[in-house]
């Protein structure tokens, strides 16, 4: 799948599969979601030139095949609003260049490892791969247009981990930062680049290496316009630091 993301049209996303999409807590050996949207048609889709090869997984089962308006697509995130008031929630999106063949299975690994550590995650985190486009992330017309590079890392794995505060342990903050750390390595390996999704930055990452080149200009900006630091309030750009991550 990773190769055809050159197909506008084509796109595709893979998670656990829990209470995020309507499905009870499976604990820390989930099964695996494989979400495929395809605007060339249901026949298109079912083809060798679509997702055919997936409908030949072993034991895969089809849950659900239609055609959705675009408000009827949007819906089908309405399971996370139970999430909101009642679990806390830690993430990262670490950027990947390439895909292996073992990268899910080292992220499934990543995730078996984070639930052992505590049970309750089990109900509250997810981990998702965005197989991008090749021109996501790099219609910007260079590395300098914007404050955040597009260097052309083409995919986005996002680990989630979230729990309620009720029976969690004190240190749970602690358990969940050292688990999502390590994420982009486990399951990037050699490929690890150290770039991040600006989104959703914590303490340990550098921000030398998510802004690039850019950073010295960025915090003359951000020092001129927002000197009180009123936006994203998480990230001392001018003094170069993440002070927190980010609160969902």
């Amino acid at each position: 799948m990773a190769a055809k993301t050159a197909d506008p049209k084509l796109a595709m996303h893979i998670t656990n599969i829990g209470p995020g999409i309507g499905y009870p807590d499976s604990g820390s050996r989930p099964g695996i979601a494989i979400m495929m949207y395809g605007a060339n048609g249901e026949a298109h889709g079912r083809s060798d030139a679509g997702f055919g090869e997936l409908y030949k997984l072993p034991g895969a089962q089809e849950v659900m095949a239609r055609e959705f308006r675009l408000a009827e697509l949007s819906a089908m995130a309405e399971p996370y609003r139970d999430y909101q008031g009642n679990n806390m929630f830690w993430l990262s999106a670490p950027l990947l260049e390439h895909i292996d063949d073992d990268t899910l299975v080292r992220a499934w690994k990543w995730y078996e490892d984070s639930i052992e550590l505590h049970a309750g995650l089990g109900g509250g985190s997810t981990v998702l791969l965005e197989f991008m486009q090749e021109n996501a992330f790099n219609l910007s017309g260079g590395r300098a247009a914007t404050a955040w590079p597009h260097s052309g890392r083409r995919h986005v794995m996002q680990p989630v981990l979230g729990c309620r505060p009720e029976g969690a342990p004190p240190n749970v903050r602690e358990i969940v930062m050292k688990q999502v750390a390590k994420a982009g390595q486990q399951i990037a390996l050699d490929k690890q680049s150290g770039e991040y999704h600006a989104g959703f930055l914590h303490e340990w990452n550098d921000l030398r290496q998510v802004y690039g080149e850019n950073l010295d200009k960025l915090k003359l900006v951000k020092a001129r316009y927002d000197p009180q630091n009123r936006f994203n309030k998480g990230v001392d750009l001018v003094g170069g630091k993440v002070t927190e991550g980010p609160r969902v």
